[in-house]
């Protein structure tokens, strides 16, 4: 067992950690003040972390960074915290992440960044 062995079980333990301890988090706050709180944390201890984040405020870009992070809050995050009170924690996080290519498209084809063709979809389909 190599180091990138061991290094993929601990991400992966952590990784379902989480999904466990948002769905008891969820039990005790509603699901859009958990995103949300999650995520201004975290934001505050990137923040701290970062030490190029003086860039991202000095360029302008300041309002898209918000107003990604808000929609990532709100638009990801908010509703699946909703679905798992309906639904266990495994299955969130499956949803979730089987989810990504097929959203991440559909920015692309609103962006123009793609076409879609029979190809693609047979992929998001598989």
């Amino acid at each position: 067992m190599t180091s990138h062995h061991v290094l993929f079980v601990l991400m992966s333990l952590i990784w379902g950690v989480t999904w466990t301890a948002t769905k008891a988090a969820l039990a005790a706050v509603p699901p859009m003040f958990f995103g949300a709180a999650r995520y201004i944390l975290v934001s505050a201890l990137l923040l701290i972390v970062v030490r190029n984040v003086h860039r991202v405020f000095r360029d302008g870009r300041a309002l898209r960074v918000i107003a990604t992070g808000m929609l990532v809050i709100v638009a990801t995050y908010g509703f699946l915290y909703w679905g798992m009170l309906f639904v266990p924690s495994g299955v969130a996080g499956v949803v979730n992440m089987s989810m990504n290519p097929v959203f991440f498209f559909a920015l692309a084809i609103l962006f123009r960044q793609e076409r879609p063709t029979w190809r693609h979809a047979g992929a998001l389909v598989l």
